[in-house]
């Protein structure tokens, strides 16, 4: 046994990953591996691990145990999977997971993010001083609240859970077109573009607080109706305010909170909940308007069809320095068909 070297527990039942495992790490790290709970639990009790690698398709069988033994702050957890879907995201966050990977295979791509994972941790998982325990958990429960949310908005609205992963895409496309210009440089570094890309699909999160006969509605809404529906922005408000996270100190719930309230405020004044005017406008919210008017337009809901790629950018143009800014405009105008390919 090297006691120099750190320690690094595989879990999964698929041998083939374990032996690609070994033969990647066995030179730098003291590996040990297990394929069921039994084992599991002896090596976390016994070899005590620095860092857990799960198959997240042991999941399930080993949940209970990840919560029981509340590993947190003692050793780190990362699951990795070839197909992962939101409701599985979630639920690993909540066994502890301090990251999820997707792969395609084992190779040295995985390896060197197993090794920024452990000199991460090994700067600011495992310290001795508390308070750096408590920050990096704390990040990242808020990552895995983040994630449930977006899970619990689509649930009703089986619409809901494709368009939020096309957003999520199309915000990544946009953000980072409109780094390239002088105007937002400075406003999209890497911690807000984080923050604003894990926002994005809570944001109409609000949602959930509309009757259903309104919400799932196949015909057009009636003015009241219409009404009842714009409060999913103070609704959804109330939802992240309610996390009790202190806005100004933490950028994915302010980016969470300015996206959720003001995502249907119009570049002119004209839009809702306060009638905000130009950059009174976070741009968190100005990217989320333009990103799910696009979609909205060229993806098929209950009530209406999908439209040409071509008609939604027309809107878009037709709309410059109504509903979006025209710095927002000219950005997608450079990325649009990055947008199309999406479809």
């Amino acid at each position: 046994m090297n006691l120099n070297k750190k320690r690094i527990l595989i879990i999964s039942k698929n041998s083939t990953d374990l032996v690609n495992f070994i033969d990647l790490l066995k030179n730098d790290y003291e590996i040990n591996t297990t394929s069921n709970y039994d084992a599991t639990l002896l090596a976390v009790d016994m070899w005590k691990p620095m860092l857990i690698v799960c198959d997240v398709l042991m999941l399930d069988e080993l949940y209970s145990l990840f919560l029981e033994k509340d590993l947190n702050g003692k050793i780190a957890i990362v699951f990795y999977g070839r197909k992962l879907n939101l409701k599985t995201k979630q639920r690993a966050y909540l066994a502890g997971a301090i990251d999820i990977i997707q792969i395609e295979e084992i190779g040295n791509m995985f390896l060197q993010n197993i090794r920024n994972k452990i000199q991460f941790i090994s700067n600011n998982f495992l310290l001795n001083e508390e308070s750096n325990k408590k920050d990096y958990m704390f990040e990242d429960r808020k990552m895995a609240i983040m994630d449930s949310l977006a899970l619990i908005s689509g649930i009703r609205d089986p619409y809901a859970t494709m368009h939020n992963e096309r957003c999520v895409e199309y915000a990544k496309i946009l953000i980072c077109e409109l780094k390239r210009h002088e105007k937002y440089k400075n406003k999209l570094n890497r911690k807000q573009t984080n923050a604003i890309i894990m926002a994005v699909p809570i944001h109409d999160i609000g949602k959930v607080a509309i009757p259903e006969d309104i919400l799932m509605k196949k015909k057009d809404l009636t003015e009241d109706e219409i009404s009842i529906m714009k409060l999913h922005t103070a609704y959804g408000k109330n939802i992240v305010d309610a996390l009790n996270f202190d806005t100004e100190s933490c950028e994915l719930i302010k980016a969470a909170r300015d996206i959720v309230y003001y995502h249907h405020e119009d570049y002119d004044g004209k839009g809702y909940p306060l009638g905000l005017r130009g950059e009174e406008i976070p741009l968190s919210a100005q990217i989320m308007r333009l990103i799910d008017s696009y979609d909205n337009i060229t993806n098929s809901k209950m009530y209406t069809p999908a439209y040409p790629h071509e008609l939604a950018v027309d809107y878009i143009i037709g709309k410059r320095g109504i509903c979006f800014s025209d710095e927002l405009v000219t950005a997608f105008l450079e990325v649009e068909s990055e947008f199309a390919k999406l479809l």
